[in-house]
């Protein structure tokens, strides 16, 4: 999709380009970042939007590959591409990031306890680079929507039966 939709954004004479990453590897964050970078020059935006909900179990039953597998989309994700798009804000002089966290980010739910920990985390780690970044003209906020009508919470509400 991301192809096509490029293609048919330079068929309107539009500058597009199109990279697949998955933001859990940090070579593949920086590679994509930079060839952005050397595409379009320094980006100036940053959407934090990549996520996943993971097993819905309870803590005790989780294994440890199903916690860190949200962990490493949700929050290792958000923590390689703020990271490596920090320096090429830096040499702009300006820059926003904006992470999708979610209202379980400020408030939680007798579910999917490593998504509720992964949108804390992107809260926290919002919060914190607004305040390591703002002297540098960067600023960083977190979103917190609510249920809104995606593939994740299709699947979420189809598998808990609501």
């Amino acid at each position: 999709e991301g192809e096509a939709l490029a293609k048919q954004l330079e068929g309107r004479g539009l500058k597009a380009g199109y990279w697949h990453c998955d933001v859990s590897k940090e070579q593949e964050v920086k590679q994509v970042l930079d060839a952005v970078a050397n595409t379009f020059g320094s980006p100036t935006v940053l959407v934090n939007n990549a996520g996943i909900a993971g097993a819905n179990k309870p803590t005790h039953e989780l294994t440890e590959e199903e916690w860190d597998h949200v962990q490493d989309v949700n929050v290792k994700g958000v923590f390689f591409c703020t990271k490596h798009a920090i320096p090429h804000m830096k040499k702009a002089g300006v820059g926003s990031i904006i992470n999708l966290s979610s209202i379980y980010g400020l408030v939680s739910a007798p579910d999917i306890p490593p998504y509720h920990a992964s949108k804390g985390a992107v809260r926290l780690m919002s919060k914190t680079d607004a305040l390591l970044y703002a002297t540098e003209n960067i600023r960083c906020n977190s979103i917190h929507p609510g249920f809104i009508w995606t593939p994740l919470v299709e699947d979420h509400l189809k598998t808990t039966g609501q």
